[in-house]
């Protein structure tokens, strides 16, 4: 038994509008049938999950040999509307009588395996192994405990990691961060919270306490003295919500902050999944104000004709082509070169995963904006982030910055 499940198949829906999800779904039905023999059957169980019966495969590696053969066959563009779509497809594989004996089983044995196909990176195929059931028991029990956080508001809180502005010789910005230590399970690593959050649909309210949270703290600093602005990590299905400027504009109002307070990080995939829908909202968010950076920049797959249209102010560098500075020519090259097309387009830059007075020398020499990481500082709860931003502490900030780049000078 074969369980495939389109990965971000919302985002067609969302972007091209329903019609075209259901051309595309009609087409993934016809390549899995061409696919496949006579005896095997394909049935559509709802939303974009299919599954596949093979009667005639007997054992694992050919029913993965199956399952990746689909996969390319559904890996190929779509055309709808004029546009070419694409999709990826996570794939779960369970084996009668091997993984249970009954249909109802088998059906829970084959779920598992294709989440953790997603949970692998998407795009893939995975066998069911009988320790999916923990790992299930296991996220259960984190979607139940982070249920209870979000109503009660205990065990989650942000922490806050400074950015250093090269030029200002100060904190101007922090990004805000999740922590969550739960009384049951303990403190929970912010990639496990996310990934449920995500999986069970909780990443919108967990979104929104992000929000408020960081809105208020950065009121408070405000309201001390402190023109510091916070940086929030945005989730793919907040960005895709068609009132998200509004929730954004409602959490501003309600702690009486400007827009230029608030700065919103999305990914490059996140703004490439759309681009058009990526621009419009981009639009309405800029138009209040709120400052907005593409995170992770060089990881993801959009092109400078695309970048060059999206309403931006920042550019994050990612970590992965800092961590070699300055060894690596190539990491070296490809920073000056992001450093100097940020400045062709008029746009702040920001280097994430300093760790070591070397790299920040050579981001410095090399016109980076602004340094985040190790190096300065960790995420930090709010209090002891005050020093970094507190506006008669600027001296303070500035030598202990001075002091680290120095190091090994």
């Amino acid at each position: 038994m074969l369980l495939l499940d389109l990965d971000d198949f919302k985002a067609i829906n969302d972007g091209h509008g329903h019609a075209a999800g259901d051309r595309v779904l009609v087409e993934v039905a016809r390549r899995l049938r061409a696919h496949l023999r006579e005896t095997d059957l394909v049935a559509r169980l709802g939303g974009d999950e299919f599954l596949v019966l093979l009667p005639e495969v007997h054992d694992a590696a050919a029913a993965e040999t199956v399952a990746r053969k689909l996969l390319r066959a559904l890996q190929q563009p779509y055309a709808a509307d004029g546009c070419e779509l694409r999709t990826n497809a996570s794939i779960g594989v369970a084996l009668f009588p091997d993984d249970a004996r009954d249909a109802d089983t088998l059906l829970r044995c084959v779920d598992l395996a294709m989440y953790a196909a997603k949970d692998g990176g998407r795009g893939g195929v995975v066998r069911y192994d009988a320790r999916m059931r923990h790992a299930l028991d296991a996220r259960v029990r984190l979607h139940e405990r982070l249920q209870q956080a979000l109503h009660d508001g205990q065990g989650l809180a942000l922490h806050y990691q400074p950015q250093w502005h090269v030029a200002g010789e100060r904190v101007d910005a922090v990004e805000a961060l999740l922590r969550w230590h739960d009384p049951v399970l303990g403190a929970v690593s912010p990639a496990q919270c996310i990934a449920v959050a995500e999986r069970t649909g909780l990443i919108v309210p967990l979104g929104d306490w992000v929000l408020q949270e960081a809105c208020a703290q950065v009121a408070r600093w405000r309201a001390q003295g402190a023109q510091v602005r916070v940086a929030v990590n945005v989730s793919a299905q907040q960005f895709r919500l068609p009132d998200w400027p509004q929730r954004v504009q409602g959490a501003l109002h309600r702690h009486g902050l400007p827009g230029d307070a608030l700065e919103l990080e999305i990914t490059e995939t996140q703004a490439m999944a759309n681009p058009q829908q990526a621009r419009a909202t981009l639009q309405h968010l800029m138009a209040l104000g709120v400052q907005l950076a593409l995170d992770d920049f060089g990881t993801g797959h959009s092109s400078l004709a695309q970048l060059k249209r999206l309403p931006l102010h920042c550019i994050k560098i990612d970590r992965e082509f800092v961590r070699e500075l300055p060894d690596n020519a190539t990491d070296a090259a490809m920073v000056r070169g992001v450093a100097r097309l940020a400045r062709l387009l008029r746009l702040r830059t920001v280097a994430e995963g300093v760790e070591t007075p070397a790299q920040a020398r050579h981001l410095r020499r090399h016109g980076v904006d602004a340094l985040q990481g190790w190096l300065l500082a960790p995420a930090l709860p709010a209090h002891e982030v005050q020093r970094w931003i507190a506006a008669d502490d600027v001296a303070w900030a500035r030598a202990q910055l001075t002091l680290k780049v120095a190091v090994g000078a």
